[in-house]
């Protein structure tokens, strides 16, 4: 069997910086606020934790794919999610995969609070 077809992977989605400068377009600022508000499954918010990334980035859920972790596919990092903040995006990444979006969930009151 061929190594590619057993090798260990991991789901990575891209992160996009909404800066508009003038060398990227970033997002548009409205966009961007009703992102900041989860309003969509397919696009989260944050902050960071890199140079440069005061105005924040915008997660593409609709763009995960898997990656090899062989041959330096991916580099990891020191960084890593809380387990609320772990529970959170998996509760995203089943709203993302279902269209639902289950009501005793944080994020269901972290949308409710964020559009109140």
């Amino acid at each position: 069997m061929a190594g590619y077809q057993t090798t260990r992977t991991v789901l990575v989605a891209p992160y996009y910086s909404v800066t508009q400068d003038g060398t990227r377009s970033g997002y548009n600022k409205a966009f961007v606020e009703r992102i900041r508000r989860a309003e969509y499954p397919d696009f989260a918010w944050d902050r960071l934790p890199i140079e440069g990334g005061a105005d924040g980035s915008v997660l593409r859920l609709n763009q995960l794919q898997p990656v090899g972790t062989g041959q330096g596919a991916c580099e990891l990092t020191t960084y890593k999610l809380s387990g609320a903040a772990l529970r959170i995006m998996d509760g995203w990444l089943n709203w993302l995969l279902s269209g639902e979006l289950d009501e005793t969930s944080a994020l269901f009151d972290i949308r409710q609070a964020l559009a109140d």
